[in-house]
């Protein structure tokens, strides 16, 4: 044990210089594991906000949704990959069954903070839920994952804790931006997991189970709400079915969520006063967040196929339906304060009334990924979402991707990247929605085309 510790101690101080992809200490019935990915780029953004070292996406086109006529020029973090670092462990018993660990964190390489999606998701600008950047990452220690797991070869894999939805871990495989934050919209609130109002594309209190049977992949979750004033306030299940072979693969996804929760900026008194959805904290403190609680009901249908060794096509669409919730009753800003971790002004329990009725949001994208040799590799991707509300209001955004990736070695990735975005202006909106200008821009199709070109790389240890 203590040859052990020198020896993980010895590893982790020359982690900077190792030549290989990870770091792993034990033998074959025990093992711990060192690893990390950085990605950062210098990006340029036409339309954009200030620089959040909050944001877990960055500044990019795909988070921005701003009526800004200011360019940004800055490092960017995790444009085709997140940034992360973690330890895993594993034990092998006798007769195939194993165990272990993973313990993973998120980073921005650029500012060296541990981001916090939903302090950056309170911003004015961040719209739509494609828009908005992953709110699961709150500056968690583990933000990313912190499970245990059991596996058997008959039974399959049993994980529990925090960790990603099983959507959100199909939705890797057939995006051909592979859910890049800066590439693809699908890295946002809204295609992580999908049905994620702000931040349920990771899970708390949450057991996963997957196995394979042949060709055939089956998969379900189910997540703890972990509130005392209801059993079913907070809660979610998952279930996925795919088929997957050489050439072709398929995936259907659906999942359901209770009382998830939309994030936004300070409610004042006099708006508090003013609602008759709205429930305040007394006092109210101007640095607060006000939060909304909706439920969420969403499907997703994915396929890739193989032309040839060298092109891929990869595409897929999801609909996200959101209403009010079932709990709506039981929510406080003190319990809800008290579970998020976030500092609470103020609740709505009804963000769907009958101006709205509910909210239905659709995505479909299709692409390619082309292997031109054995170190470069190009995509492309074109994404299309609808907002339509039961009252007619509707908006829509057109995202077109573009990356070239060079393989310097296998631990070793330098990237070029382009993103385009833009809000439609076929929308039945009234001219005064919110006082929020950006909201009345956004839904007018008053923001001008946003892009993005990024230069960086990606480094794995």
């Amino acid at each position: 044990m203590k040859m052990n510790k020198i020896a993980l101690a010895a590893a982790l101080a020359f982690a900077g210089v190792a030549a290989h992809a990870d770091i792993t200490i034990g033998n074959e019935r025990n093992s711990l594991t060192f690893y990390g990915v950085l990605d950062l780029g210098l990006g340029t953004t036409n339309h954009s906000l200030s620089e959040d070292p909050n944001s877990a996406s960055g500044n990019s086109a795909m988070a921005n949704a701003a009526p800004s006529l200011h360019r940004l020029t800055s490092f960017l973090p995790s444009n085709t990959v997140p940034s992360r670092w973690g330890f895993k462990g594993q034990r092998n018993f006798d007769g195939g069954d194993s165990a272990g660990f993973v313990l993973e964190s998120m980073i921005n390489v650029n500012t060296g903070t541990n981001p916090n999606g939903r302090v950056s998701d309170s911003l004015p600008g961040a719209g739509s839920m494609f828009n908005k950047g992953e709110g699961s990452i709150q500056g968690q220690m583990f933000d990313r994952e912190a499970s245990v797991w059991v596996k058997n070869d008959q039974y399959g894999l049993f994980k529990f804790g925090h960790m990603t939805t099983l959507m959100g871990d199909t939705q890797f495989g057939y995006d051909p931006m592979s859910v890049g934050y800066a590439v693809s919209p699908l890295g946002m609130n809204g295609g992580w997991g999908a049905g994620a109002y702000t931040g349920d594309s990771r899970w708390d209190n949450s057991v996963k189970w997957t196995n394979s049977y042949g060709p055939f992949q089956a998969g379900l979750q189910y997540k703890f709400g972990g509130y005392t004033q209801g059993f079913t306030m907070g809660t979610a299940e998952s279930a996925k079915i795919a088929y997957e072979t050489a050439p072709f693969g398929v995936s259907l996804n659906v999942q359901n969520t209770l009382d998830t929760l939309n994030v936004g900026g300070s409610t004042s008194t006099t708006a508090c006063a003013a609602s008759a959805t709205l429930s305040c904290a007394t006092p109210m403190s101007p640095n607060a967040l006000s939060v909304s609680v909706a439920n969420a009901r969403a499907v997703a249908l994915m396929a890739r196929y193989e032309l040839s060794a060298q092109a891929t096509l990869k595409g897929g669409f999801e609909q996200i339906h959101l209403q009010n919730p079932t709990n709506a009753g039981s929510y406080t800003v003190a319990n809800i304060g008290q579970l998020s971790g976030l500092p609470v002004n103020s609740i709505n329990i009804a963000p769907f009334a009958a101006s709205t009725g509910s909210l239905t949001q659709r995505m479909l994208w299709a692409g390619v990924n082309y292997k031109v040799d054995a170190k470069s590799t190009v995509s492309a991707a074109y994404y299309r979402r609808t907002d339509d509300y039961a009252m007619g209001q509707d908006n829509n955004a057109n995202y077109l991707s573009g990356k070239y990736e060079y393989a310097v070695d296998k631990d070793t990735t330098l990237y070029v990247t382009g993103v385009t975005s833009s809000v439609g202006t076929n929308v039945n909106v009234p001219t005064v929605t919110t006082g929020a200008t950006w909201y009345q821009a956004a839904y007018h199709g008053l923001i001008p085309t946003t892009t993005t070109f990024t230069v960086g790389g990606v480094y794995r240890f």
